[in-house]
């Protein structure tokens, strides 16, 4: 089964190396992406991918994908 991962976070250069290193070590499989950024800098980036573990749509799957997502996704380059 194939699910849909929004990312909507302010651009910054590395995202998205970032967050799909973060997917692929979350033991997630990448299958399409559809990247934008808006005019005001935010970049709004969809995913479909497939759960390597088969644990989604488990609550807490989805919770731990999201933390460590929101946790890469916001950091500031350099850091």
């Amino acid at each position: 089964t194939m699910y849909i991962l929004q990312v909507e976070v302010e651009d910054r250069v590395g995202l998205l190396h970032d967050v799909t290193q973060e997917l692929w070590a979350s033991e997630l499989t990448v299958h399409r992406a559809h990247i934008s950024t808006s005019p005001a800098d935010t970049a709004v980036d969809l995913f479909y991918v497939t759960d390597e573990r088969n644990e989604l749509p488990a609550e807490s799957r989805v919770a731990e994908i999201s933390r460590n997502v929101q946790r890469t996704a916001v950091r500031q380059f350099g850091e």
